[in-house]
């Protein structure tokens, strides 16, 4: 009996306690909306700059391909194996070490392997696609990257950013053309 009587106290303080729920604000992942949190702003505005330049610098790199000597379909294929790796390397650290030591090793990787060809490319001729495929392997693993960030956002951004990320991102390789000649 005693227990019955607890067990309809019980069920009585559960119904009386009920109080109405609030109205959830819809949210609509529009980019202005995205924009009110400061530290999404924050990873936008980043995510866009290393966007753009990962795009940038992956097309110009591309134009590079040409100076090295020999057959430009073996030059083509051993390119597009340094890439493949660049993907898959820079993917498994994305997930070991996170977005920004990525980001860093792969840009400190492209820049290395551009000062190497800027500065010792006349001089180290032989040395000139081990310089063009590192620097090509840092930007592939950069680019890999800014697609994996794009997981920093909640998802109901995520295609709004990635197509603003992606637009303005093309806007300024149409660029890397006359910029490479």
């Amino acid at each position: 009996m005693a227990a019955s009587k607890i067990i309809e106290n019980y069920k009585d303080s559960l119904i009386s306690d009920t109080r109405p729920v609030q109205p959830v604000k819809k949210i609509d992942g529009s980019l202005r909306e995205l924009v009110k949190n400061k530290r999404h702003l924050q990873n936008l505005l980043i995510l866009m700059f290393l966007w753009i330049v990962s795009a940038f610098d992956y097309y110009l790199i591309n134009f590079q391909l040409k100076y090295i000597d020999g057959d430009i379909y073996t030059n083509t294929i051993i390119s597009s194996v340094s890439e493949v790796t660049a993907y898959l390397v820079s993917g498994a650290l994305y997930d070991r070490i996170g977005p920004k030591v990525s980001f860093i090793g792969s840009f400190a990787l492209a820049v290395v392997g551009s000062i190497l060809l800027i500065f010792l490319g006349d001089h180290y001729v032989a040395f000139v696609p081990a310089m063009i495929l590192g620097t090509k392997f840092g930007i592939s693993g950069s680019f890999n990257v800014v697609y994996l960030a794009n997981s920093l956002f909640p998802p109901i951004y995520s295609s709004t950013t990635f197509g603003a990320f992606n637009f303005f991102a093309r806007l300024f390789s149409m660029i890397a053309p006359p910029f490479a000649e």
